[in-house]
């Protein structure tokens, strides 16, 4: 049975990164298959805070996520503070 799951990444920069940041989301971004359902937040009142969300729906949940999702946390992790979590969608 197939399970929704996501995976959170808020990365905060530091210097005001914001820029590269988008620059190298946007490079990170285009390499990825197009199975991935990719969401991308930046914080209302700082715009240094991004939260990028990667949706999935698989019969496995790796609970230190995804490839792909380690990838940007691994990239992102040059830039600033990076926290990454799994969720999983509650049943009803």
């Amino acid at each position: 049975m197939k399970m929704k799951w996501i995976e959170v990444i808020e990365v905060r920069s530091v210097n005001s990164n914001k820029e590269k940041i988008e620059s190298q989301l946007r490079y990170l971004l285009q390499e990825c298959s197009a199975d991935h359902e990719i969401k991308i937040y930046t914080q209302l009142q700082l715009d240094t805070d991004i939260a990028i969300h990667l949706c999935h729906k698989s019969e496995v949940i790796y609970p230190e996520g995804s490839s792909l999702g380690q990838h940007l946390v691994a990239n992102f992790r040059e830039l600033g503070l990076v926290s990454h979590r799994v969720w999983v969608e509650m049943n009803h």
